[in-house]
């Protein structure tokens, strides 16, 4: 008949692991009063609302900065649109495709020194404003550009 082996001992740590009796001398278990645990939720909750009033601000500035970048965006289509094909032109759909808006032109006359014409021979002087309105209320101006250029007088008239 065979022996059987003798199960071997847990090993002890003697250096005051966890664990041993040492160990837990070095660890003392602490209980926190019901104070000291109202006043750490009462901080903890007073630091989550102002990360969140910190964290809606700046989704509403992301949201502004967004549209103010989609509004730019529409009114670069618009100038280049209108330098390239003329003021009088109305802008077709595929170069300006935003539902919901429109852009206007304007020929001005430039504000100038009263020594100096704003016509030369058959060329003359003029400022274009550029702008995008909304559909919705077409009276307000979005966003707007002056750019002043050089065009025949034909043109202008």
């Amino acid at each position: 008949m065979k022996t059987r082996e003798p199960i071997p001992e847990p090993r002890v740590d003697r250096v005051g692991g966890a664990g041993t009796a040492e160990g837990a001398a070095k660890w003392p278990v602490q209980i926190f009063t019901l104070i000291e645990v109202l006043v750490a939720v009462a901080i903890l909750s007073i630091s989550l609302v102002g990360m969140l009033g910190i964290c809606s601000s700046a989704a509403d500035r992301l949201r502004k900065a967004a549209e103010k970048r989609e509004h730019q965006h529409m009114l670069s289509q618009a100038s280049e649109y209108y330098l390239l094909a003329g003021q009088r032109e109305t802008i077709p759909q595929e170069f300006f495709p935003f539902p919901g808006y429109h852009s206007k032109c304007l020929v001005m006359q430039p504000e100038l020194p009263p020594e100096v014409e704003d016509q030369s021979g058959q060329w003359r002087f003029v400022k274009l404003k550029i702008s995008i309105h909304s559909d919705e209320d077409p009276g307000t101006e979005i966003m707007a550009i002056e750019i002043e250029k050089i065009l025949r007088a034909e043109d202008v008239d």
